[in-house]
């Protein structure tokens, strides 16, 4: 069985604007080629392919295969390049992504992120996803400005261990300062345990680089956790800008990537957002 599809409705509606990504896939040349395929059904219309009839969908929402290639490595990589691997390169019409970023991600990874063998490799967006999607507000230059670092390496340290008190954090963060660190952030696992509340940690941990800021003459800053819940998320980012957090530390794979996007491209809060790869 077939289903229906209007394409006097459906044509109109897809610009033939297509953002692309490149995907690593394991296999030969063959299997690469039906992962390939499989790709271009399961991150669109994740339906029989045979039940779609020739027109619109086929011709617009499909993903579409543009090249494939042998894998040749990276720099790091080396000796180390599995002799059975390809770059495949997938478009997509832009309207699959409804202009949300959540939708964008899941056009991207879906539901291929839980199967063998396939890795994204690079994301080519297109016109109309630059303008919709900003990306970070600073970016390394300027992290740079910020932090009045035009040359050198810029030295990024953790407070911990959990447990010890808002204070002792704050003793240790100015003595990072102090020792010519950069960017002096919490932990990933501190949020608001009752040894070092997460208020009370911002305030102490803001004033202790800030004193040693003054003693220096650079510009170190202190970068606290505000991984939380839904609905104390955005109270915290305000509170750490209201103490004078030089950034914010998210784990967007716990709270979600949208809210990571939310918190850079808020202009009450304008910091730099660094992004922590737990979960």
């Amino acid at each position: 069985m077939q289903i229906k599809v209007d394409d006097g409705l459906l044509r109109p509606l897809i610009s033939g604007e297509r953002f692309s990504v490149i995907y690593k896939v394991l296999g030969t040349e063959t299997a690469a080629l039906a992962r390939a395929r499989d790709i271009c059904i399961e991150q669109t219309i994740e339906f029989p392919e045979e039940c779609v009839p020739e027109g619109a969908i086929r011709d617009s929402i499909f993903g579409r295969i543009e090249r494939i290639g042998k894998y040749q490595g990276n720099e790091e990589e080396k000796e180390e390049v599995d002799p059975e691997s390809y770059l495949v390169e997938i478009s997509y019409a832009v309207e699959t992504c409804a202009s949300e970023f959540t939708q964008l991600l899941n056009v991207i990874f879906g539901n291929i992120s839980i199967k063998p063998g396939i890795r994204v490799e690079k994301i080519l967006l297109s016109p109309t996803l630059f303008r919709l999607f900003r990306g970070p507000r600073f970016g390394i230059e300027g992290l740079r400005r910020l932090l009045q670092a035009d040359q050198g390496p810029l030295l990024f340290t953790a407070l911990k261990p959990l447990g010890l008190s808002a204070a002792e954090l704050a003793r240790l963060a100015y003595q990072f300062a102090i020792g010519g660190i950069d960017i002096i952030k919490d932990d990933h696992g501190l949020s608001n345990q009752i040894c070092s509340p997460f208020a009370e940690r911002v305030k102490l941990c803001v004033e202790a680089v800030q004193k040693a800021n003054r003693e220096t003459g650079r510009r170190a800053i202190y970068v606290p956790n505000v991984t939380a819940p839904a609905r104390l998320l955005p109270e915290r980012a305000r509170m750490a800008k209201e103490y004078g957090a030089g950034g914010l530390l998210i784990v967007p794979g716990l709270t979600g990537f949208d809210a990571m996007k939310e918190l850079a491209e808020d202009d009450r809060i304008a910091l730099p957002v660094f992004s922590h790869p737990a979960f």
